[in-house]
């Protein structure tokens, strides 16, 4: 049904570009463009501590993502894409008497996803403008826990809402650069930061 719902959404949004695309013809166009930045879990040791643990560490990793958008008019577009958002990994060591034995202990957690999302744009002069996003992601996370008495894995999927903000320089009208920040919310009961940096190329 998630899914489906996501589906949805996508042909809601594609019937309002099109459907509005006569009345703003000196506006529309299309846009294709990518991102890379680091990401923020909020997880620490003690999320994964079975209260034996002696030390660990936790890497949240770099994340990507390519989308493609519709810039309806002049303060509105809309995008779909597709985001990585790496590997949370944990590395840490146990001692006696709890869950996961004496030794190490190691954890994954990795999420991918669609996403579509309603862009609302403020241009500042002829070079810069601001902008905010909200929507939805559609998202599939694995993990997995192993130590010297415990292996285990399995995977959660869900659709959940996603927002940011950001700035956007457009440079010889076609290629453009931005910066945002994103936040994707809920994602096995955590919220997943972003700081991106973007190259976007407008047809």
């Amino acid at each position: 049904m998630k899914a489906k719902s996501l589906i949805g959404c996508f042909a809601i949004l594609a019937a309002c570009v099109f459907g509005v695309q006569g009345a703003f013809a000196d506006d529309p166009g299309w846009y294709v463009g990518g991102g890379i930045g680091p990401t923020g879990s909020g997880l620490g040791t003690a999320d994964f501590d079975d209260g034996t643990l002696t030390s660990g560490s936790v890497d949240d990793g770099t994340s990507w993502k390519v989308y493609g958008g519709y810039q309806i008019m002049k303060h509105f577009a809309v995008e779909g894409g597709f985001t990585d958002l790496d590997e949370v990994t944990f590395d840490g060591v146990a001692g006696s008497g709890g869950l996961f034995g004496v030794g190490p202990v190691n954890s994954n957690i990795a999420t991918d996803g669609l996403f579509v999302t309603a862009v609302g744009i403020i241009p500042l002069n002829q070079h810069f403008s601001i902008f905010g996003k909200a929507g939805f992601m559609n998202w599939n996370t694995d993990f997995s826990l192993t130590s010297t008495s415990l292996n285990t894995s399995g995977d959660d999927s869900g659709t959940d809402p996603m927002f940011g903000v950001g700035v956007e320089f457009l440079k010889k009208q076609k290629f453009a650069l931005r910066a945002e920040y994103e936040s994707f919310s809920d994602i096995m009961d955590e919220d997943i930061d972003r700081i991106s940096g973007n190259l976007l190329f407008r047809f």
